[in-house]
């Protein structure tokens, strides 16, 4: 525990953040400055667009040391170069009384902390210039691993003035030191509650597969996994898949209809608070991540910490995270392969150890994670 003297006034500034607006957003950005409160005062800034908002408003929430606010401002339809200017002022407008208001009631801010270099990281980078705050940027943002990434000149400054640049993974530390490589980099994952998260002594009572995303078909392939569960109906019919989404869910609808899975092999529910997502992982013998590609992978670590295995595709992120101790790893959009991985969690379910797979998550706890950031912070302010 930090003393009084040690604690730190950190000013967190969320490009993606829950809001009214979308509910779940960078919720793992709102998950570090959860663990972060525990070990100093943070307060957030986020600024979200509203098709409902006639004026700015800003809503503010206190909860210990984490206190946030969020700001909302008119949405604009309009793709104009014009409209382009109105936006990019009222999101200053916004910056700029959140960061006065902040330090008004919050007190002077120690450090910096930038989530998601855009879009507010040309509002950070300006406050870099004019008070000469220092900050650290963590980034989460899978657009860095793709082939087709070009950087722009506004990205490599927010980039080359960022004190240390914090990416939730080595992969996409790797795949963003090749486009700015004089950075200095430190990876820093994603992090969960393992006091939420943790396991059960109640076995499941049904075969039950679960799958947790915003559904997105690019990146989730969560239509891949439906075709496995059609093709694993052929061999069994002892067994059924929970698809947890917070995204639309009309087109997986449609795809289990055509399938005819829904609501005999395939149940939806709509998204979850953290205890009902432990509880529903709990609940599974397995955890299915069929994705093209991820950044870190959060639902994953939430899985192990519940002493459930994950069956996951063979791409870098799981690589480093998933081993033949903590779950199956399959080929990207080999169907087939995922349904013989699910049929081998239904032959034995009690393959993988408990205490091993929890093991393996709690290095992404809260504790540790916000003792890593301060580390970081202090080494900031030394020099």
């Amino acid at each position: 525990m930090l003393t009084t003297e040690e604690k730190l006034h950190v000013f967190f500034v969320a490009s993606w953040y829950p809001s009214k607006v979308h509910p779940t957003l960078g919720n793992f950005c709102q998950q570090h400055a959860i663990a972060l409160a525990g070990l100093h005062k943070v307060s957030v800034l986020s600024i979200h667009s509203d098709e409902k908002a006639s004026k700015t408003t800003v809503e503010i929430t206190t909860k210990g040391s984490l206190t946030e606010y969020r700001y909302y401002y008119p949405k604009i339809q309009s793709t104009h170069l014009f409209a382009t200017f109105v936006r990019f002022f009222l999101v200053l407008n916004c910056y700029l009384k959140g960061r006065s208001k902040i330090q008004k009631e919050q007190g002077k801010i120690a450090i910096t902390h930038l989530n998601v270099a855009e879009p507010l990281g040309i509002f950070v980078l300006i406050s870099k210039l004019i008070h000469r705050s220092r900050y650290l940027l963590t980034e989460h943002a899978s657009s860095f691993t793709h082939p087709q990434f070009r950087s722009s000149w506004l990205l490599r400054k927010i980039m080359a003035n960022a004190a240390i640049i914090t990416p939730v993974s080595d992969y996409l530390q790797e795949k963003m030191s090749h486009s700015f490589p004089n950075s200095a980099y430190t990876t820093v994952g994603n992090t969960i509650d393992c006091s939420v998260f943790k396991p059960t002594n109640t076995p499941p009572k049904n075969k039950t597969f679960l799958h947790i995303s915003n559904g997105d078909f690019s990146s989730k392939n969560v239509f891949g996994i439906l075709e496995a569960v059609k093709l694993l109906t052929q061999s069994t019919k002892d067994f059924q898949l929970k698809i947890i989404c917070d995204g639309d869910t009309k087109l997986l609808h449609e795809k289990c209809r055509e399938l005819n899975l829904l609501n005999s092999f395939v149940f939806f529910e709509l998204t979850k608070k953290s205890e009902a997502i432990a509880e529903a992982i709990q609940e599974s013998i397995a955890t299915i991540l069929f994705s093209n590609y991820e950044t870190f992978g959060i639902v994953a670590i939430e899985s192990l910490a519940c002493g459930v295995p994950v069956i996951a595709s063979r791409i870098p992120v799981f690589e480093s995270l998933i081993s033949a101790k903590e779950g199956i790893l399959v080929t990207p959009k080999a169907t087939t392969e995922l349904a013989e991985a699910m049929q081998t969690l239904l032959s034995d379910p009690s393959i993988f150890d408990n205490n091993a797979l929890r093991t393996k998550a709690l290095i992404y706890d809260y504790t540790v994670i916000a003792n890593e950031f301060t580390k970081l912070y202090k080494t900031i302010l030394r020099n």
